[in-house]
């Protein structure tokens, strides 16, 4: 491009991204901002909602822009002559501006009543006005970058055009964009974004958190006479054991006239040992040493991304049992559960297979009479790898395994991706929902949604605990084309019944949800603080045990967890 024809070119290409919206892609546009405001699974706050209305709206434009610009050129290569569509323009833009009013008539309320079905304070209507403001910047910059994406391969396609067919040309014009487009996202974008993502993570991951001190008990890792370095153990791994519950502790909370010893808690982590089969080594070593295997229960937790264990849960299982249990887990990772869930998922299977065979292969050369009994536990992504030590061929041989090797399993708060759990529900009794789906008799494995339903469970095997409002159990890419699981059926009682599938924008929605999830009140979404006694007496609970005993437990437990926070 020489100097006198610059000029000429930006005021072109100036001209290209003025281009007056594309009728098709204003309809779309409107049609998906109108859906965007539908409620899903959770409340959304200001900035989310702007974020997925200003994103869906882009979209919905792109797809309708495209349709109309694929229509044109079908009827000019037909010599037809353009359509007239400026009456049409007109009663658009006007349908446009109504339904953003209507919007904000109805945005508010649909979301204050969603918020009252899962315990949150109500929000002022005010604030879709902060949705509308943040919303058209962000579509705005989504229509700036996609308007330069489409220059860009016109720009190409003419190029092309002079020595190529218009028909080889295209092809070679999608082939470019395509290779580009994954090449940036790759190398560019995701590649530098992971890199940082792991370095930072990885200095939070030597750390350790305020007011957890090394402990002094020799059943605890990290403590006296331990096989496993207290340096070692990372972040998540020192907070478990330095947190292990301390017998006095154990005396306020268990029930009149239990005795108390002092819990087992081992941990392994990352930097414990080279790979997953020699960290799952290590923790079998640690539980020889600190007699786990003498404990009336033993719980084989696989850990969330971070290598985290929920410590109400921990507490809870040994509050229950006075102390009588051993919980081992080890650490796969140390990137947040969403995260390892996009980039190193079969990692987390990986070590929840390898902890769970190492410690069988130990506990089954046990006397039967005198082994402890054997329950394997996963919250969020530690169910998904806490299950993959059971998936077989079926979901019925899959629990067939379960029911063969352990004396229970308690997942909590599953994935959508989980290799059994999944199956199990598209497989469920007829008339059941899938937010509590019915598996068989009933007598094997049963799907809970609250606190009070644990309370009816008795010695289940198997046992998931899953809110219906719960994002993680439910997302998936499938969503963007097809009606998602958790639409099938009656709504769970604390999803909407306004909420409804369309394409893409469904996705969309959820994905915003996972944000939410992990802040959501106690008893809904990805929250299930307020259901961990009842849990773990559905499971590991010791002879004798009645529902008044939890529920005792369970306030002993709350007042103290309330005091700790």
């Amino acid at each position: 491009m020489t100097a006198t024809t610059a000029p000429g070119e930006i005021l072109r290409l100036r001209d290209r991204l003025r281009h007056r919206p594309r009728l098709g892609g204003l309809v779309v546009a409107v049609v998906f901002f109108w859906e965007s405001l539908s409620p899903t699974l959770l409340p959304r706050s200001i900035p989310v909602q702007a974020l997925l209305t200003g994103g869906c709206t882009a979209v919905g434009y792109a797809l309708g822009a495209s349709v109309s610009v694929a229509v044109g050129w079908f009827r000019a290569s037909r010599g037809a002559a353009p359509w007239n569509t400026r009456n049409l323009r007109r009663v658009a833009w006007g349908v446009a501006v109504a339904v953003v009013v209507v919007g904000g008539l109805v945005w508010g309320r649909w979301q204050n009543d969603q918020r009252s079905l899962v315990s949150m304070p109500e929000m002022a209507p005010a604030g879709y006005l902060g949705v509308l403001a943040l919303g058209a910047v962000i579509g705005g910059v989504f229509l700036l970058v996609g308007r330069l994406v489409g220059q860009g391969l016109v720009a190409l396609d003419r190029l092309l055009r002079r020595r190529l067919s218009p028909a080889l040309a295209f092809v070679v014009t999608v082939v470019v964009f395509a290779v580009v487009a994954v090449t940036v996202t790759r190398d560019v974008v995701l590649r530098p974004l992971f890199d940082q993502v792991n370095a930072a993570y990885g200095t939070v991951d030597d750390s350790t958190e305020p007011g957890v001190e090394r402990p002094t008990s020799p059943l605890v890792s990290g403590g006296p006479g331990s096989l496993v370095p207290w340096e070692t153990l990372g972040e998540q791994g020192r907070t478990f054991t330095g947190g292990t519950t301390t017998p006095a502790e154990l005396r306020t909370l268990v029930r009149a006239g239990t005795p108390v010893v002092p819990p087992i808690r081992v941990y392994v982590g990352l930097k414990s040992a080279d790979d997953a089969r020699a960290r799952a080594a290590l923790a079998v070593a640690e539980l020889d040493r600190t007699d786990a295997w003498d404990r009336d229960v033993l719980v084989v937790g696989t850990t969330t991304g971070t290598g985290w264990i929920n410590p109400r849960s921990a507490r809870s299982v040994e509050a229950i049992n006075g102390g009588d249990t051993a919980f081992v887990a080890m650490q796969y990772s140390y990137l947040p559960s969403w995260i390892s869930f996009l980039v190193d998922k079969d990692v987390a299977a990986e070590a929840g297979e390898a902890l769970f065979s190492a410690v069988y292969r130990k506990w089954t050369t046990l006397p039967p009479a005198t082994r402890p009994r054997l329950v394997v536990f996963g919250e969020s992504l530690g169910s998904f790898g806490s299950e993959h030590a059971f998936n077989r061929a079926t979901s019925s041989s899959s629990v067939d395994t379960v029911t063969r090797e352990v004396d229970a399993a308690l997942w909590v708060g599953p994935t959508y991706s989980n290799p059994i759990r999944t199956p199990l529900i598209e497989a469920r009794d007829p008339g059941s929902p899938t937010w509590r789906p019915r598996i068989g008799d009933g007598g094997t494995v049963v799907f809970t949604n609250t606190a009070g339903e644990l309370l009816g469970v008795d010695a289940q095997t198997v046992v998931y605990q899953q809110h219906p409002s719960d994002p993680v159990g439910w997302w998936d890419w499938s969503a963007m084309w097809s009606r998602p699981l958790w639409l099938q059926g009656p709504r769970g009682y604390d999803v909407p019944e306004r909420a409804h599938w369309f394409p893409f924008v469904t996705w969309a929605q959820t994905s915003t949800d996972l944000i939410a999830g992990f802040a959501a009140a106690a008893g809904h979404g990805h929250n299930y603080d307020d259901a961990w006694p009842q849990a773990w007496a559905a499971v590991a609970a010791p002879d004798g045990w009645t529902t008044a005993d939890t529920r005792a437990v369970a306030r002993r437990l709350a007042d103290f967890s309330a005091a700790q926070d």
